[in-house]
């Protein structure tokens, strides 16, 4: 038992300076109770020196030593003793003996560095809140707190994530001028606040900083440059990141290698390719030379992209700059040449790895087990499996996850299960994805009922229950044709505290749709709107086409004409079902009208569609030339083979393509989130963000609201995704005050799309004109957030393309004239329909 483990049993517990207790008696407990034959002899000198000790138990042997020495030590020998401590991570020794330090009032005169090795264990300890009280101390010893005091606290808040409190002790240094700030405290202030999310405060910080603001006497260095940038670049705010990186050589800051690796992986998320390359080149000219980060980012990047052949090239190009590669670089080959099924060129990496003694581990193993059981190839992965133990390495619950869901869609669903109760046995412990793996897995392999017995077992256990797990078997028993089934685990989901979602209810009334209950499915998408759940396009497909395989057209041409009115377009499998009714039944005038109505898809879309059910053509062309020319567009696929977990790299893509091209594509970010639903381990919380910020750009279409509806609730409960959910509440209210306030203070979530702010300027606009004939000049000011030179500016372009007036009003102040409208103008309403014969 050592030192720490006996301060614990006697309740030596890290607290305030004024904790008491006996100081030497944990010395001599801890003396007493060694073994006889490890302590040292009373004639044998012990000698140890505070930069030597290794662990509590020679910290305290030498600090009962220097404590009985007369004259006593220095101070500045205990408080290398605690340093030494605080280094070892023995922060409740350092801080025992800062304690028995301070009841020596009169023997130890300690000074400001005792104070801050002791405020660091604090800190250090998660305990920020014990190491303010030492403030107190510093006064009372007539000393006064430094930079480095300030320095210490603010990070031990920020560690523990209490924002709050740190930027209200900032502002008081600030403010008060409580100490000369140094470039390391703006650092710590931005770092922070970065990493809580708050990236546009640490620019605020940036800007106090420059203008030399409080007590500042320093300019920003390329640290705190650094840290915003890399902040930016994760949350995808590219081209915000590249203006302060421009900033940066205007002020005579040069970039470090870190700088330019957050810039390069901001631009590889959004897949700038030629950028990075101008990046590369760029850094060498200033003599900064990639890394071995630089590289890693630069292959994970273009194995994901499908680019292997480049990334290999790359890796090949690190090795000849004298940059090695590490076993994550090469998992990254791994992934990508598995994700193409190349497991040949995948085995050959594997092996190299092994050849060059710099792995594998465990996720070699994942990886590479992963890519065989996609190819079916059960034998290879077992071995895999199998070997692993003998290599040293310890399975993790994601090489269980891959072997469970493999399995499955190998075919083999008791071999599964034999491995799911090998895993309990072995104390590995199942996670969301074990059990959504296993559900799935009994759907897929026609063994509905146990799908149904594993969530009753769920229940019963106390597992948390998430509304994905529902859907699954709710989905296996519609599959089974087991309706009643699927209702009553529907029914249960209120009193689970869960709601249910868009797949939930397109799922059940699907299943409806499948065995002829139409008047059902029509009743499941009136339930939808009452619970605000808006119907969609994939919705009004799959009644239509259960009324057009039954024979009902009417219905069917009814819930079109619905359907139509709400820009939804039929889909590739009921285009093609009217042009075989019509084949079939002949010129049919309720399917002419459909037909010759609806805004079909691209034609070339159908045909595909018919040459892969021909062809049985599902497969990409084995080399990348093939590939290039035989790839059609993202909402050509999405229309083929919406359900494909394959396209599911093209549709993340693609939503990066709509955020740069500034273009938009409902029925592409549905997809996605409808394939992440099925696939909840790939779902990416910066393409959710991106889906929603460009469907809140779509008002006042729903799209919002639908979008949302695909998410996890467990998703939507972060911080992202509850603002995104504040701003479409103002939005539906037309609290534009409000919206805007809170776009102020949302901009590191809002950024990474741009032509935000001007879409919800239109939506303004568009909102004002259904209201007013007049608008004050400062109520459109306050909608739209301008004001100044930049409103003339608008106010002079809709003067001249879309009819507005100004007109003076002395009370009112400016009054713009907006067109007349049935909307605003309610007599025009009126007089049109009068002329209607």
């Amino acid at each position: 038992m050592n030192m720490i483990q006996r301060m614990k049993l006697k309740k030596i517990m890290i607290g305030p300076i004024n904790s008491s207790f006996p100081p030497f008696l944990l010395i001599y407990h801890n003396l007493c109770t060694k073994p006889i034959g490890n302590r040292k002899k009373s004639h044998e000198k012990v000698s140890l020196e505070p930069g030597s000790i290794q662990n509590s138990d020679e910290a305290l042997i030498l600090y009962d030593d220097m404590s009985k020495t007369r004259p006593l030590p220095h101070i500045i020998r205990f408080n290398h003793l605690m340093s030494r401590l605080v280094n070892l991570m023995e922060y409740s020794t350092a801080l025992f003996i800062f304690r028995d330090l301070s009841s020596k009032k009169s023997a130890i005169d300690m000074d400001a560095f005792t104070l801050n090795i002791a405020l660091n264990a604090y800190c250090l300890s998660n305990r920020p809140d014990f190491g303010v009280s030492l403030l107190g101390c510093f006064l009372k010893r007539g000393l006064v707190p430094d930079v480095y005091t300030y320095n210490i606290l603010l990070k031990g808040f920020f560690r523990v994530k209490k924002i709050g409190e740190a930027q209200q002790l900032f502002l008081k240094v600030v403010n008060e001028e409580l100490c000369q700030l140094s470039a390391a405290t703006y650092g710590t202030v931005a770092d922070g606040l970065c990493k809580a999310g708050k990236v546009d405060v640490a620019i605020h910080v940036l800007r106090s900083m420059e203008k030399g603001e409080g007590s500042v006497s320093c300019k920003p260095d390329a640290y705190i440059y650094s840290t915003i940038i890399d902040r930016l670049c994760k949350d995808g705010m590219i081209d915000s990141a590249l203006t302060l990186f421009s900033e940066m050589f205007e002020k005579g800051i040069l970039p470090n290698v870190v700088t330019y690796n957050s810039v390069i992986f901001g631009l590889c998320t959004l897949s700038r390719w030629g950028e990075v390359k101008t990046l590369m080149e760029e850094m060498t000219r200033y003599e900064v030379y990639p890394n071995f980060i630089t590289y890693s980012t630069l292959v994970d990047a273009l194995c994901k992209a499908g680019f292997v052949r480049e990334a290999a090239e790359l890796i090949e190009d690190m090795m000849t700059k004298n940059v090695t590669p590490n076993i994550i670089t090469f998992n990254s080959l791994m992934n990508g040449y598995c994700h193409l099924g190349l497991m040949d060129e995948a085995r050959y990496v594997f092996e190299h790895v092994i050849r060059m003694n710099v792995g594998p581990d465990i996720w070699s193993y994942n990886i590479l087990m992963n890519g065989y059981l996609r190819k079916k190839h059960i034998r290879e992965a077992m071995h895999l499996f199998n070997e692993i133990p003998l290599k040293g390495l310890k399975r993790n619950v994601a090489t269980y996850n891959t072997l469970l869901q493999g399995l499955f869609r190998c075919g083999d669903p008791e071999s599964a299960e034999n491995m799911f109760d090998r895993m309990r046995k072995v104390g590995i412990q199942s996670d969301f994805y074990t059990y959504c793996n296993m559900l799935d897995g009994f759907c897929w392999s026609s063994r509905v009922g146990k799908a149904v017995q594993f969530l009753g077992a769920l229940e019963r256990k106390g597992e948390r229950m998430y509304l994905e797990y529902y859907n699954i078997v709710i989905d296996g028993l519609c599959e089974a044709r087991e309706i009643e089934a699927a209702r009553d685990i529907f029914s249960r989901l209120t009193s689970k505290g869960l709601k249910p979602s868009f797949v939930t209810y397109n799922t059940l009334l699907k299943g409806c749709c499948q065995i002829g209950l139409l008047d059902e499915a029509k009743d499941i998408l009136l339930k939808m709107s009452q619970a605000t759940i808006m119907p969609t396009e994939i919705s009004y497909n799959l009644i239509i086409k259960g009324y057009l395989s039954g024979g009902n057209y009417e219905e069917a041409a009814k819930l079109f004409e619905e359907m139509d009115a709400k820009g939804f377009l039929l889909d590739v499998s009921n285009n093609e079902l009217l042009h075989e009714l019509l084949g079939t039944k002949g010129p049919n005038p309720t399917l002419l009208g459909m037909l010759s109505t609806s805004k079909l898809h691209d034609i070339a879309v159908i045909h595909e569609h018919k040459l892969k059910k021909k062809t049985g053509r599902d497969n990409p062309p084995a080399n990348q030339n093939q590939q290039s020319s035989a790839v059609h567009t993202v909402d050509q696929l999405v229309a083929v083979n919406p359900y494909n977990p394959d396209i599911l790299p093209d549709l993340e893509n693609y939503v990066n393509e709509q955020v740069s091209a500034q273009t938009y594509s409902l029925n592409a970010n549905i997809c996605l989130l409808r394939l992440y639903q099925f696939e909840p381990a790939r779902l990416s919380t910066q393409i959710v963000a991106r889906i929603l910020i460009k469907a809140l750009m779509a008002v006042p279409a729903p799209d919002f609201s639908l979008c949302l509806s695909l998410i996890p609730e467990r998703v939507q409960m972060e911080e992202q995704f509850k603002t995104l959910k504040v701003l479409s509440h103002y939005l539906e209210t037309a609290r534009f005050r409000q919206f805007w306030d809170e776009v102020a203070k949302s901009r590191h979530i809002l950024e990474a799309v741009p032509g935000f702010e001007q879409a919800i300027q239109a939506y303004a606009v568009h909102v004002l004109s259904l209201t007013y004939q007049k608008v004050p000049r400062s109520v459109l000011a306050e909608a739209i957030n301008i004001e100044g030179p930049s409103l003339e500016k608008l106010l002079d372009h809709h003067i001249a393309n879309s009819g507005w007036e100004i007109e003076k009003d002395q009370s009112k102040g400016q009054l713009i004239i907006l067109p007349r409208t049935e909307f605003n103008h309610p007599e025009l309403k009126k007089s049109n329909a009068d002329g209607i014969p």
